[in-house]
């Protein structure tokens, strides 16, 4: 009869440690799958991430390559005007050469 009630016991004991291991089995199964689930969603925002930086990349190079252009241009436009200065200052002493030449001559 105290065999029959250990191994009762032993078996209610038993059977409880397995409903807290299925119990802790259930619990870690939920955390790997929420694990899982973050790991999936970080992937997708690093991509995400990675997508605007490469867009923010390009926009950047686009918009420097316009502003070296326009300083170009710029650069250009300001070497022509002072050619074109150079010249009209060419001209007006021819102009005041003539002129002061023409009144010596009368």
């Amino acid at each position: 009869r105290r065999a029959v009630e250990e191994a009762d016991a032993a078996r209610t004991e038993a059977e409880k440690r397995e409903r807290a291991l299925n119990g802790e089995k259930l619990r870690l199964e939920r955390l790997l799958k929420t694990a899982e689930e973050q790991a999936t969603a970080a992937e997708t925002l690093l991509r995400e991430v990675r997508t605007e930086l490469r867009a923010a990349k390009a926009t950047i190079e686009e918009r420097s390559q316009a502003l070296a252009a326009e300083a170009k241009g710029k650069e250009v436009a300001a070497q022509q005007a002072q050619e074109l200065r150079l010249k009209v200052a060419a001209m007006e002493q021819e102009r005041t050469g003539l002129v002061e030449r023409g009144l010596h001559e009368e």
